[in-house]
């Protein structure tokens, strides 16, 4: 029995679909820099900012249900194209001027194929 091939449907299907269905402006995925200087006088280093193609999707049910969810949070669909960093926590997302801290992100990674991440923001 053959193995299906996931890397071939990021490329084909999962990226083109967001880049068409998606923001109308790319997103830019903030990762804080790496402080410099000692621990007694650290100087703060510029974010990382990496460009990200985002769809706009909604919470399901579960979501709202499981009180993690507020009313102004907004959930995306985003893209790996490009993309040379995993996000964390500790990032945020700018989407069309505003910035936007990561509350969540869970990969659609069925084996060992990262598809896209659902990203849950919050202002």
């Amino acid at each position: 029995m053959a193995l299906f091939d996931y890397t071939n449907l990021v490329d084909t299907v999962v990226n083109p679909l967001v880049t068409e269905f998606g923001v109308t402006t790319p997103g830019v995925l903030l990762t804080p820099g790496v402080p410099t200087g000692s621990s007694f006088d650290p100087q703060p280093a510029a974010d990382t900012r990496v460009s990200v193609n985002l769809v706009r999707t909604s919470f399901t049910h579960k979501d709202m249900s499981g009180g993690n969810v507020q009313v102004n949070d907004i959930k995306f669909l985003a893209s790996t194209e490009g993309v040379t960093v995993d996000p964390g926590l500790s990032d945020r997302l700018e989407i069309e001027g505003e910035v936007y801290q990561v509350v969540s992100i869970t990969p659609l990674k069925p084996g060992s194929t990262l598809l896209l991440w659902f990203v849950h923001v919050r202002k």
